[in-house]
């Protein structure tokens, strides 16, 4: 077993050590899978099973033995995969499980200070929160957010261009930019206006993922991300069950809305008439559309 050193010091990763991480597990992904295809499935078909039936012990040990200096090295959420797969008993063979079972306590301890760092980190580029540390590390983010959202019409839609820009920038495919994150704020933002009427306190947050945040007692209770997926706080988890019912209705009007605008946001002229009309609707709808259960707080 790989042995690993408690004292060795935490660093927060800039965009390029991450971007280094990732082409690091995408190597390692691809040299396993074409590991497991050559033994598993090519030397089978060709008469060779018992090579395979007699390597494949050692191989997933190796395999097992990589992925820990991997998740070490790397930390974070590579530490999580491996603890999971080693308590996965069920579905995966001994060799692997007892290999990464080390990751279960051996991880180096991570100052609170990197933690909160890393959290921030992730809030700003909309990452979904999972524990209370993840959550609270959102609120400075949704109070930056507020301030976007509570400018007019035309100086929200300066600064999603100015997103829109700086995506172009780095290479995203127009596609891309558009469908997945200047239609999804302009349609969290629509969502925003329409929930504040059923009585909600909701920022929509123009991040990498556009988000949108719910807040309660001057804190974030929950995010529905960009994949429709609504996290809440530990805490308040079994208490916004009446969220869910609201979340849904408002999504199926937004859907509507988009049919009445009928416009195909597909270029910058075509945003901005989609976002200004979207919200125009919206507002006009929010007299119409009072939950039955509208609270004077949430809280």
């Amino acid at each position: 077993m790989t042995s690993v050193r408690r004292d060795q010091p935490y660093s927060i990763p800039d965009a390029e050590n991450t971007r280094a991480r990732y082409r690091r597990i995408l190597r390692f992904a691809a040299w396993h899978l074409a590991i497991t295809w050559w033994y598993e499935l090519f030397l089978p078909r060709i008469g060779l099973v018992k090579i395979t039936e007699r390597t494949r012990t050692k191989r997933m040990q190796r395999f097992a033995r990589s992925f820990y200096r991997m998740a070490i090295d790397l930390g974070g959420l590579m530490i999580k995969v491996g603890q999971f797969m080693s308590s996965r008993l069920d579905i995966l063979p001994p060799e692997i499980t007892r290999e990464l079972d080390g990751l279960q306590d051996e991880v180096p301890p991570v100052p609170f200070a990197a933690i909160r760092a890393l959290a921030e980190r992730a809030a700003r580029r909309g990452e979904r929160p999972e524990d209370a540390a993840d959550f609270l590390a959102y609120d400075a983010v949704v109070a930056a957010q507020r301030l976007v959202d509570g400018r007019p019409d035309p100086q929200v839609v300066k600064q999603l261009m100015r997103n829109v820009d700086a995506q172009f920038a780095e290479g995203y495919a127009e596609w891309a930019v558009y469908g997945n994150f200047a239609v999804e704020y302009v349609d969290t933002r629509t969502e925003a206006i329409l929930l504040r009427d059923a009585g909600w306190d909701v920022v929509p947050l123009l991040l990498d993922s556009p988000a949108l945040a719910i807040i309660a007692g001057g804190h974030l209770v929950a995010l529905r991300d960009p994949m429709g997926w609504l996290n809440i706080h530990p805490d308040r988890r079994g208490t916004l069950n009446h969220l869910y019912a609201d979340i849904r209705r408002v999504e199926e009007k937004t859907v509507e809305l988009r049919g009445v605008v009928g416009i195909q946001p597909n270029t910058k002229e075509r945003l901005t008439k989609y976002a200004f009309a979207m919200w125009r609707h919206a507002r006009k709808a929010t007299q119409h559309l009072t939950a039955p259960h509208k609270a004077s707080a949430r809280s």
